[in-house]
């Protein structure tokens, strides 16, 4: 007989009951889910903490995929929750639409879901990976970076006489205020947000916030040379996806 998902009874803006020892979760909607074996496929060869695979809306097979390999939760915002092309200013709507080459609607849908499947996690501490992440080592001193500050680690890098940051690969410790205000901004104000990355930035230039990141070879974006000491690889933006449809 099927297992039933069990289901979190938290309310949005909270913690989840706290879980114990180190995992890792991934999520997926009906667009992204093309990308879920080809990340197992890396992830197995390397590690093997525990899975959560959160469903966004995926298919059957590709749900019945994930329940093989891992446990399966499921999340939706409340309806409303994340602002539709209705309530956005024109300028940003221009601007957003000739950013990114897919459907921004839809994918604002998912980019924001982040920091509450954070909250939502079944780990004490839980790294958080983009699926078009490639790990190429094993992951483990990755978790080490909760440790310290307020218990949230992402990439920070400098690039073009700037400095940027990057969540494809988040570490979060369990009850760390990070991911809550996080989130609570992004209930807050996303419809002056692209997507989730922006949100983290405004929310870090004004909050006096412990962040520590990890290093490059954590989360070694393809807009930057290859790291000789990668450890995960990320294929960010539209080229990145070409890249790996290539090499499937």
């Amino acid at each position: 007989m099927k297992k039933e998902e069990k289901k979190d009874q938290a309310p949005l803006l909270s913690w989840s009951e706290k879980g114990s020892g180190n995992g890792v979760v991934v999520a997926a909607n009906g667009t992204q889910e093309w990308l879920l074996k080809w990340w197992w496929d890396h992830y197995s060869k390397k590690s093997d903490f525990p899975v959560t695979f959160f469903d966004l809306g995926m298919s059957k097979s590709a749900r019945n995929f994930c329940e093989s390999k891992g446990s399966v939760r499921s999340f939706t915002f409340p309806k409303g929750m994340i602002k539709t092309k209705e309530a956005i200013s024109q300028k940003n709507i221009e601007s957003w639409e000739n950013t990114y080459p897919g459907d921004v609607w839809v994918g604002r849908e998912q980019w924001f879901t982040k920091p509450f499947i954070l909250l939502k996690s079944p780990y004490e501490t839980t790294v958080w990976m983009d699926l078009d992440c490639e790990v190429l080592k094993p992951i483990d001193p990755l978790f080490d970076y909760a440790n310290g500050g307020d218990g949230f680690s992402i990439l920070q890098f400098h690039k073009d006489n700037a400095n940027y940051y990057n969540t494809g690969v988040i570490v979060a410790k369990h009850g760390s205020k990070v991911p809550l205000k996080w989130a609570e901004q992004t209930q807050k104000r996303n419809e002056h947000h692209f997507g989730d990355e922006t949100v983290l930035m405004e929310m870090l230039e004004h909050e006096n916030l412990k962040i520590t990141p990890h290093p490059l070879p954590y989360n070694c974006p393809t807009i930057l040379p290859m790291h000789e000491d990668a450890v995960i690889r990320h294929y960010i933006g539209a080229q990145g996806k070409i890249q790996i449809l290539r090499n499937l």
